[in-house]
């Protein structure tokens, strides 16, 4: 009879959130350097202003190797975790599948993310620069730029720590499945933060090949959520 074994829970590793996210905003803060340039030059045009911050959607060649670099540590270091919890729990061999189509899903989703950084970007202030100059009264233009720039920020950190949760989960499923594991458990943080209905999954069991809880479907699927996969396998 098989013996059942139970793999300790990956974390999203914390050093590529952060790099990720340092990456990101450096990129951000670029575009914001440029834009108040412009805007000490050209203060009142507003097509020049938007045109600019929307070039940098175009930048994909950069966007690329901030993705490349993300996509590789949390690769590199969700292998290293991933080999050691199987060893932890008695395997002797480890299968490494193919995980190309997996890892060019998550590329061209995290590109996509960052090109749309500057679009959405271009579309608050086309709206805010409009108002602005129609009704300017008591406005003051650089602290409305700024505000949106910190809105930005904010969205790049949300990104940089969901895409993290995502590719780590994505990569342990993929691993999971080739290692000869069928099912999971749902481990949530169990702290305050935990939405209620991820509350009511912790402990329970869910196939790899089915689309997860009716709710949420898989571990970080959801947007920021926290969750985590516990793989089961039959020695």
């Amino acid at each position: 009879m098989k013996k059942e074994k139970i793999a300790k829970p990956i974390l999203p590793p914390y050093k590529a959130q952060k790099a990720y996210e340092k990456d990101l905003i450096e990129f951000i803060e670029q575009i914001e350097k440029q834009t108040n340039k412009r805007l000490k030059r050209y203060y009142d045009d507003t097509d020049g202003i938007l045109g600019f911050i929307l070039s940098y959607a175009k930048k994909i060649p950069l966007f690329e190797g901030i993705v490349d670099s993300f996509i590789s540590l949390i690769d590199k270091t969700h292998k290293k975790k991933f080999d050691k919890g199987l060893e932890s729990i008695g395997f002797k061999e480890i299968i490494e599948p193919d995980l190309q189509i997996a890892l060019d899903t998550a590329r061209a989703k995290n590109v996509a993310l960052i090109k749309s950084i500057p679009e959405q970007l271009h579309d608050r202030l086309e709206l805010k620069l409009k108002d602005f100059f129609e009704n300017s009264e008591g406005k003051n233009l650089q602290k409305i730029i700024e505000r949106e720039f910190d809105v930005t920020k904010s969205r790049a950190k949300l990104i940089a720590r969901d895409q993290t949760a995502k590719v780590n989960a994505s990569l342990n499923a993929h691993r999971a499945k080739a290692n000869g594991s069928i099912e999971y458990i749902w481990k949530t943080s169990k702290d305050e933060r935990v939405r209620s209905r991820h509350k009511k999954l912790e402990g329970k069991r869910f196939k790899w090949s089915s689309q997860g809880s009716v709710c949420c479907g898989h571990p970080s699927d959801d947007v920021n959520c926290r969750c985590t996969a516990r793989a089961v396998y039959s020695l």
